[in-house]
């Protein structure tokens, strides 16, 4: 008879990989998944392989009462713990997240097992549980600490099954291990993340496929031999065969015991040589570049593995560079399959387009440019209550204007009572388009296009720009905004065949408040211009640059301008320059003859993108964001971009650019904490302080990349 074994949050590639290994070993495997960082498609790619789906349940770790419903229903023998957040950088962010999510869902998975009388548990921990101050290679009896959240998660976790296992007589195995190269021999089951967590071996084969990427090496003067960090990288397959290994020793245990391994294979390689693996499998040069070393990245994590090869009868069986050979020829299979089909015809629905300005019409724009440049075809369907209905092609996409007023300031309202309006709906619906793209949950046109694309029977993809409730002047329009998120657009989004937002703090907020799982980040694409613009020697420019309304806060940044002035003492002019236009401008410009630093402050009207980031972003020498309320920043990333010294406000999504590049990132609504920070940037205005930012993370080529796997999840 099968032995039953529960595992938990399965769909992402490790744990589809242990699902095939487990059901090839015969053991009837069971799987719960919240689908934060997975998706129900990989199901049809496991049942490739091995012929048929196994039982799935959509459980969040933290919903007791579902879990526990599970547990009614089978008799299990183990469970198998991956259920994980598992990013480095993301858990310095969102160490609340990781700690309620890691920990506290693995005490109610402890507690539910011991109640139902399973004892037997194999723990998917990690090597960054060893201390740093340890000399590689490391053994399970060195000292233990940790440098980030994730790490410590995964230590606590350790200590609680120790206990258990002292105290409610469990027997656990602990696997630590770090590095993976994955690919299923089959080129059926690949690393397919929601989030933004990209590996060494993802971002090497996004260069080797992705033409116009470079692939950024974290430092080069690591104490390594070529300078370059060392790794030990895993084969998936032999991860997934360990666990397997690590249940037997547990069928052999006559006493309840916890115990660790590590699963290493002595394999170790440098990033630069499993460059040159790649290179010598694909027989191509890749494009690299070396940047400044992240403060987390050790020089050489490794570890020892002879106790896992002594104890549990462990040997690697798949080499470094069989593990490359799989992925790319996965990759190079999938490639084929694709471009022997048809481009996707994509439809946006956006509340305005063009002139208007604001962050979606821009979003929209560049997105449809870029897609029709790279791709296919793309159609904006927009609403205006100052644009004539009309078509118009545009940069060879086309744009529909439907007819609709403005019911309040900066939300149209479709005049659907009108002949015309469903004439220009019967347009787009000739125009056979493949995929509809919604933008931002509070604009009556994501609706519509909801509606649209479920009458046309069209898939529909919501693209969500929004990381927190609406933020008004007047409180009946927040309080109907929060109704509205609650009740019928909180059901909307969950129709959704994903949710893509822009940022990962996006993604927590569509998450946690609305309860979507099927969302995904995918940052917004931008194009550095290349410019041979000098900076002045004469004077020092600061800029601000973007609309001039209440919440970006602009007052403070005058105010602390003012502050910054009264200490100056430098012969250099600093001048103070505000690009754009919005309801506030005339305020801003009363507020800077007040205070007196009318001379030093100049206001420009509109300016077109291409000119603000061909001209004045490379002239700037510093770029200050005084925001109170962020999507992701996208000027700030054009600054740093442009090595120009940046000065943020430390709001929603600003944080996430610090895991790529060095800022100053303030608090919030502090005249005092922007001076002090002007003063520090001008004071270090000769020395490069600001690091360079990594391009190819907010290309668009990356951008789409990760749309056309989606488009390939959901056909």
């Amino acid at each position: 008879m099968k032995k039953t074994i529960l595992i938990t949050w399965w769909l992402g590639y490790i744990w589809s990989h242990a699902v095939v290994a487990f059901e090839k070993a015969w053991y009837k495997t069971i799987i719960v998944d919240n689908l934060i960082n997975s998706s129900l498609g990989i199901l049809n790619w496991i049942e490739k392989i091995i012929w048929y789906k196994p039982d799935f349940f959509e459980v969040d770790l933290k919903d007791r009462e579902g879990l526990e419903e599970i547990f009614k229903k089978y008799d299990f023998d183990w469970v198998i713990h991956f259920a994980w957040l598992k990013a480095f950088w993301e858990s310095t962010t969102y160490p609340y997240m990781y700690f309620e999510n890691n920990i506290y869902g693995t005490m109610i998975l402890l507690d539910i097992m011991d109640r139902y009388g399973v004892h037997d548990i194999v723990f998917s921990s990690s090597a960054s549980v060893y201390d740093e101050s340890n000399t590689p290679p490391f053994t399970e009896n060195m000292k233990l600490g940790t440098t980030n959240p994730y790490a410590t998660s995964k230590l606590v976790v350790e200590n609680i099954l120790k206990d258990y296992s002292k105290q409610k007589w469990f027997r656990s195995a602990i696997l630590r291990y770090f590095n993976l190269i994955w690919a299923h021999s089959s080129w059926n089951l690949w690393d397919f993340p929601r989030s933004n967590h990209w590996s060494l071996a993802s971002n090497i084969f996004d260069v080797v496929f992705w033409k116009k990427q470079k692939l950024y090496i974290y430092g080069d003067d690591f104490p390594t031999p070529d300078g370059t960090a060392i790794r030990d990288y895993i084969d998936v397959c032999d991860l997934v065969d360990w666990h397997v290994l690590a249940f037997n020793w547990i069928l052999d245990q006559k006493k309840w015991i916890w115990d660790t391994w590590n699963l290493w294979t002595w394999s170790w390689l440098s990033v630069k040589e499993l460059i040159e693996v790649v290179e010598w499998i694909t027989w191509e040069k890749l494009s690299t570049e070396v940047i400044a070393r992240r403060n987390i990245d050790l020089a050489i994590p490794i570890s020892n593995p002879e106790k896992a090869e002594k104890e549990l009868g462990w040997k690697v069986k798949i080499s470094t560079v069989d593990s490359m050979k799989n992925a790319y020829n996965f990759l190079l299979n999938t490639r084929k399959k694709n471009e022997s089909t048809k481009k996707e015809r994509v439809v946006h629905f956006v509340p305005y387009f063009d002139p208007h300005s604001g962050w979606v019409e821009m979003y929209a724009k560049e997105w449809a440019e870029n897609y029709v440049g790279l791709w296919w075809k793309c159609l904006i369907a927009t609403f205006s209550g100052w644009q004539k209905e009309w078509n118009r092609l545009e940069n060879w996409y086309d744009v529909i204007v439907l007819p609709a007023f403005d019911i309040v300031h900066s939300f149209p309202f479709p005049m659907f009572w009108m002949p015309s309006f469903w004439i220009w709906l019967w347009k787009i619906k000739k125009w056979k388009a493949d995929i509809i793209h919604t933008h931002t949950r509070f604009f009556l046109s994501s609706f519509i296009g909801w509606i649209f694309a479920k009458i046309s029977r069209i898939p529909w993809i919501h693209i969500e720009h929004g990381s927190g409730f609406v933020v008004s002047s007047s409180k009946l329009i927040e309080k109907v905004s929060k109704w509205y998120d609650y009740s019928l657009w909180k059901w909307t989004l969950k129709n959704a065949m994903e949710v893509i937002t822009v940022s990962e703090a996006c993604e927590h907020f569509v998450y946690s408040e609305f309860g979507v799982k099927k969302t995904r980040t995918i940052y917004r694409g931008i194009t550095p211009t290349p410019t041979s613009v000098i900076k002045s020697n004469t004077e020092i420019n600061i800029w601000y640059v973007w609309r001039l309304v209440s919440l970006k806060w602009v007052d403070f940044l005058l105010n602390a301008f003012a502050d910054f002035m009264q200490k100056y003492t430098w012969e250099k002019k600093v001048k103070l320059n505000i690009v754009w236009d919005g309801p506030d401008r005339k305020k801003l410009e009363k507020l800077s003859e007040s205070l007196g630093i009318s001379k030093n402050v100049t206001f420009y009207w509109l300016i077109p993108v291409t000119k603000v980031r061909e001209e004045f972003l490379p002239s700037l020498h510093i770029f200050i964001n005084p925001s109170l309320q962020e999507w992701l920043p996208t000027t700030v990333i054009e600054a740093l971009i442009s090595w120009s010294s940046v000065i943020a406000t430390d709001v929603w999504w600003t944080r996430e650019i610090l895991r790529y590049a060095q800022f100053l990132l303030v608090a919030p609504r502090s005249v005092k904490a922007i001076s002090l920070a002007i003063e520090q940037s001008v004071n270090s205005i000769d020395t490069k302080s600001t690091s360079n930012i990594p391009v190819s993370l907010f290309s668009w080529e990356q951008t789409f990349r990760e749309f056309w796997e989606v488009y390939n999840l959901i056909k």
